[in-house]
C-alpha cells in the first residue's frame, strides 16, 4: 500500500472555487510580544457639566405659594422644603419674611389644625414630637397642647382600649405609652376596664 500524502490545510471558497489557504499559513512571520506594541494613549473625556450649562436656581416665592396651596406649612419646616429644592438660601429667607408680613406663615396655627387631626388617636407626648420635629418651637408646641383638654385625650385613649378586647393588660399599657399618652392616664383607664369587666360578670 502506498502511503498517503497529508492535505495541506487549506479552505474551499464558494464565491470563485478556488483555494485558499488558512488564517494561521498567512502570517508573514511571528506576532510580536505584547510589550512591543503599540498602545495609544487614551484620550481625555470631556465633562458632562462642561458642555452644558447647569439650570438656574428656582425662584422661592413661586416654589412657596405652591406649597402653602397645598397645606398649611410652619416657617422652619417650609425654609427646609426650599432649600432642598435648590433654592438660594438669601432669596429663601426674602421671600420667608414676605410671606410672614402677609400673614401667611402662622406657627401656631399650623400646630393648632395639627393637635387637633392628631389627638383623635395620639397623646400629648407624641404629638409633641411631631411638632418639634416640623421646627415649631417648644413654646408654640406648648401652647398649642393647652387647648388640649383631658377629654379628648381621654376618650381617645379609650377609643383605642376598646379596638383591643382581647389584649393582656400589660401589652395594652406599653401600646398606649407608645401613641403618647402618659402613664398616670394609662393606669387610670386600665383601672376602669378591669372595673367594667368585673362588674359585667
Amino acid at each position: 500500500m502506498c502511503a498517503r500524502t497529508p492535505r495541506s490545510p487549506v479552505r474551499w471558497t464558494r464565491r470563485c472555487g478556488r483555494r485558499r489557504p488558512l488564517r494561521s499559513q498567512r502570517r508573514c512571520g511571528p506576532r510580536p510580544p505584547s510589550g512591543q506594541r503599540r498602545r495609544q494613549s487614551p484620550q481625555p473625556r470631556p465633562s458632562r457639566g462642561a458642555s452644558r450649562a447647569s439650570p438656574p436656581a428656582p425662584d422661592p416665592q413661586e416654589v412657596a405659594v405652591r406649597l402653602l396651596a397645598l397645606r398649611a406649612h410652619g416657617e422652619e419646616e417650609l425654609r427646609r422644603k426650599l432649600l432642598r429644592r435648590g433654592c438660594v438660601a438669601e432669596d429663601v429667607e426674602a421671600a420667608l419674611a414676605q410671606l410672614r408680613g402677609s400673614g401667611y406663615l402662622d406657627d401656631l396655627e399650623v400646630a393648632r389644625s395639627l393637635v387637633r387631626r392628631r389627638s383623635q388617636a395620639r397623646g400629648r407626648a407624641l404629638i409633641a414630637q411631631e411638632l418639634i420635629s416640623l421646627g415649631i418651637s417648644r413654646e408654640v408646641t406648648a401652647q398649642a397642647l393647652a387647648e388640649l383638654s383631658e377629654q379628648v385625650e381621654a376618650a381617645a385613649a379609650r377609643h383605642l382600649i376598646e379596638s383591643e378586647p382581647g389584649l393582656q393588660q400589660r401589652r395594652l399599657a406599653g401600646r398606649l405609652q407608645r401613641r403618647g399618652f402618659a402613664p398616670w392616664q394609662v393606669r387610670r383607664l386600665l383601672a376602669e376596664r378591669s372595673t367594667d369587666e368585673n362588674a359585667g360578670a
